[in-house]
């Protein structure tokens, strides 16, 4: 009974948010229910654009497991693939490795540009610089060149 009145219930808003949607639509000009294949089109993007709203457009996972779990599952099988540090954090993953660089002392401590290595600074037009981005302009040029000679 319960699924019966769920049921009804979408299709309730269903119906009320088609409405609306083609009402506005039509004021709009640009909904011309002229043609079948344009109201089925018009009747899936606007059903599928009420689950997406109310989320409802996809079932909720069951029998999860962490992420954790997965990674030492998949490198027990995999040994060769297990990098030589792993970090689990939950959240933000920006804010989580933040953190992790914080905790871990990999921060930037000098506010030079350069590091504190003024010998290897080098001005952006100087010579070195141009002729270095000229050598890799060439390598990339004959790199992308021969993959898309063998994609042909």
């Amino acid at each position: 009974m319960r699924l019966l009145a769920c049921l009804a219930n979408w299709q309730a808003e269903n119906n009320a948010y088609e409405f609306s949607e083609i009402d506005e639509k039509r004021q709009k000009g640009i909904y011309d229910d002229s043609s079948s294949r344009h109201r089925q089109s018009m009747q899936f993007f606007l059903e599928h654009d009420l689950l997406m709203k109310t989320n409802q457009m996809f079932k909720k996972a069951e029998n999860t497991i962490t992420s954790k779990e997965y990674w030492e599952k998949y490198f027990a099988e995999n040994s060769d693939k297990k990098p030589s540090k792993i970090v689990y954090y939950s959240g933000d993953p920006t804010e989580a490795l933040d953190s992790f660089k914080r905790k871990n002392g990999i921060t930037k401590k000098s506010q030079e540009e350069n590091l504190g290595f003024n010998e290897h600074s080098v001005e952006k037009n100087s010579p070195q610089i141009a002729s270095g981005m000229d050598r890799f302009k060439s390598i990339a040029k004959e790199v992308i060149n021969s993959y898309y000679e063998t994609k042909q």
